[in-house]
């Protein structure tokens, strides 16, 4: 079953010692919703200029789209679904070049985490991370917190429901443009209201 159930949510707050409604805001603020598309595979965002990166350039002149020193040129489509499916379209390109240089180059799953974290959140190979992307929306915030609990000062945030920390540490200096301090807050007042 690819759905995270609510049980498995509760294992993840006693695993990480996040109070229950904190972890459910994480959950529905940064991990929008679902894992999944559709059709099965797991959500991705491709980054060209960590293929660049990671690929050493070697595409550059053939694919920039794919391979470039720059960020961006991401998918464009009318609706999310649209765009998640033609950024698949770019990392199977990517994938035809170098396999493994274009997984290290996409954020996976519901926390988004990328690719090239494999070995310090303890996957033994990249492929390995990407068959636990694939397996189920639980395995994909495992990795999510398993990449948090590596940020001691955001996991304490987390804990005592430290929004803008927690906004500014996973999203960076510019949260605040997109509100996420203030979405964090008000989805942990709401599960609180529900367990209460």
């Amino acid at each position: 079953m690819k759905k995270i159930t609510l049980s498995q949510i509760k294992e993840l707050a006693t695993n990480y010692g996040i109070p229950l409604a904190h972890i459910r805001a994480s959950i529905e603020v940064e991990a929008s919703g679902s894992g999944f598309l559709p059709d099965g595979r797991p959500k991705i965002l491709f980054e060209r200029h960590k293929f660049y990166k990671y690929a050493q350039g070697k595409f550059a002149a053939t694919h920039p789209e794919i391979c470039n020193k720059t960020m961006g040129g991401y998918a464009t489509g009318a609706t999310s679904l649209e765009r998640m499916q033609k950024e698949w379209e770019r990392l199977a390109l990517a994938m035809e070049l170098n396999r493994e240089a274009a997984i290290l180059s996409a954020s996976w799953g519901m926390g988004q985490v990328m690719g090239f974290h494999w070995q310090s959140l303890g996957y033994p190979t990249p492929q390995m991370f990407v068959n636990a992307m694939f397996h189920s929306e639980y395995q994909q915030l495992i990795a999510m917190f398993n990449f948090i609990k590596q940020t001691p000062a955001l996991l304490k945030a987390i804990q005592a429901g430290n929004w803008p920390t927690v906004a500014f540490l996973y999203n960076g200096k510019s949260y605040a443009k997109n509100q996420y301090d203030k979405k964090l807050a008000a989805a942990a007042e709401k599960f609180k209201k529900e367990i209460a």
